[in-house]
C-alpha cells in the first residue's frame, strides 16, 4: 500500500475512529511485509477536533480554502503598498470567506455527530486565520494532514505530517515529533511572553491610577487646608464682629441711663 495514500486517508478519519483505523492500516502494512510503514503509521499523531475539520473542508470544500489562501500574497502587496483601504476590503473579505467555511465545518461536524463547540470554532478559524498570515501554515493546512490547530504569533504552531517518512524511519518519525513538540514550544513561549506584556502594561495602568489618585487626595488635602483656614478666618471675623456689637450695645445703654 502507498503510505503517502494511507495517510491522507487517515487524517480525513474523526478523531474518534482514528486511533482504531491508524492501527489496523499499521496491522495491514505490517503483513504486507512494509514494516518501515507500518511504524510510521503507528506514529502518526491523532488529530484535534479543529485540525480533522481543517482536513476536511481541504477536501470537501478545497476551493473555498484556496480562495483564503490565496488572499495571503494580495495582503502582502497592500501592506508593502501602505495602501490601506485596500487592505481593509481584504479583511472583509477575509473575514466572509473564514465564516464561510466555520460554517461548512460546522455541518461536517454535526454530520459527524459531534455539533462545533465554540473552543473548537476558536481553534478553526485560528488555523484559517494563520494560513493567510504566514505561507508554512498555509502549506500545512493544504496538506490536508494537520494534528492540531495552527496559531499565529510570531512562529506557526503546530506542522502538519510529514507526507513521507525520510531515511531513518523511526528515528526520522522522532525528529518529526520533536520539531513539533519545539513548535508548540516557541507557541507557548509567545504566548507567555504576550502574557507578560499584558500584565506589564496592567501594572502600569494601575500605577498611573494610583499617582492620580494619590494626587488627587493631595489637592483634596491642600483644599480641605485652605477651607479650614478660611473657616478660621470667618470665625475669627465673627467674633470680632461680635464683640464690636457689644460695644455698640454697651455705649447706646451708657448713653440712655446718661
Amino acid at each position: 500500500m502507498d503510505l503517502d495514500a494511507v495517510t491522507d486517508e487517515l487524517y480525513a478519519v474523526p478523531p474518534g475512529a482514528f486511533v482504531p483505523a491508524r492501527n489496523a492500516r499499521a496491522k495491514e502494512l505490517a503483513a504486507a511485509g512494509e514494516r518501515e510503514a507500518a511504524a510510521a503509521v503507528r506514529t502518526l499523531p491523532r488529530p484535534s477536533a479543529a485540525a480533522w475539520l481543517v482536513n476536511r473542508l481541504v477536501r470537501d470544500h478545497g476551493a473555498d480554502v484556496d480562495r483564503l489562501l490565496a488572499l495571503r500574497t494580495a495582503f502582502e502587496k497592500a501592506q508593502g503598498g501602505g495602501d490601506r483601504d485596500r487592505l481593509r476590503a481584504l479583511s472583509t473579505r477575509r473575514q466572509a470567506l473564514v465564516a464561510g467555511l466555520v460554517e461548512h465545518a460546522g455541518a461536517l461536524a454535526r454530520d459527524a455527530g459531534h455539533p462545533l463547540s465554540a473552543a473548537v470554532q476558536r481553534e478553526l478559524e485560528g488555523t484559517l486565520e494563520a494560513a493567510v498570515a504566514d505561507e508554512d501554515a498555509a502549506g500545512a493546512v493544504r496538506s490536508g494532514r494537520l494534528a492540531a490547530a495552527l496559531s499565529h504569533v510570531g512562529f506557526p504552531g503546530v506542522a502538519a505530517v510529514p507526507a513521507r517518512p525520510r531515511r531513518g524511519g523511526a528515528a526520522a518519525t522522532r525528529a518529526d515529533r520533536s520539531a513539533t513538540a519545539s513548535a508548540r514550544a516557541r507557541q507557548a513561549r509567545d504566548k507567555a511572553e504576550a502574557a507578560r506584556r499584558r500584565a506589564e502594561a496592567e501594572v502600569t495602568a494601575l500605577r498611573r491610577a494610583r499617582r492620580a489618585a494619590e494626587q488627587e487626595q493631595r489637592r483634596a488635602a491642600s483644599e480641605l487646608r485652605r477651607a479650614d483656614r478660611a473657616l478660621e478666618r470667618s470665625s475669627t471675623a465673627l467674633a470680632e464682629a461680635e464683640a464690636a456689637h457689644r460695644e455698640v450695645v454697651d455705649e447706646l445703654r451708657h448713653l440712655g441711663d446718661g
